[in-house]
């Protein structure tokens, strides 16, 4: 009987060392779980921005030439911030907003002025955090493919003076 008793006792220790072992391992997968969920998230994956398309050149309205005029108009149509126009005076710049672009020039008297207009696109950041523009195109020709010249004859070269104006 002590025999049976022994044996029954081993049993039950033997059950319960088990139940301890494998409800202790439980436990340990759900401290697991636990950690893994209360760490902290991962960061997003980097956004990967698209191939950004060029913006179009200025499309310069057709310059008169010859003329004798110390000044003249240039024009042109694009999605630019500011535009600016580069003869043999000088560069003479205007902002953009809205179109079409438009700024007065002077004009080297009686000689060929060759224009250069350089439209300027602003930078942007869109939604996603990508950035686009921050560049300039320029172009030598009018949206006709002649070229930007503009032959003064017969002229006088004026400067224009602004007003000065104190607070």
């Amino acid at each position: 009987m002590v025999v049976k008793f022994f044996l029954a006792f081993l049993l039950l220790a033997f059950l319960t060392g088990l139940t301890i072992f494998l409800l202790s391992g439980i436990r340990l997968e759900a401290n697991q779980n636990n950690a893994i969920s209360n760490a902290p998230p991962s960061p997003p994956a980097p956004t990967v921005c698209p191939l950004a398309t060029q913006e179009l050149p200025p499309k310069v309205d057709p310059v008169i030439s010859p003329t004798n005029l110390s000044v003249q108009t240039i024009t042109a149509s694009f999605r630019a911030e500011s535009m600016t126009v580069v003869n043999e005076v000088g560069s003479f710049k205007t902002m953009c907003n809205p179109q079409p672009c438009s700024v007065t020039i002077l004009l080297k008297p009686d000689t060929v002025n060759h224009l250069t207009v350089i439209g300027k696109y602003p930078l942007v950041t869109n939604f996603d955090g990508c950035v686009y523009g921050g560049y300039s195109i320029s172009v030598q020709s009018d949206l006709n493919g002649n070229p930007l010249e503009i032959e003064q004859v017969g002229g006088n070269l004026y400067t224009w003076h602004l007003p000065v104006v104190s607070h």
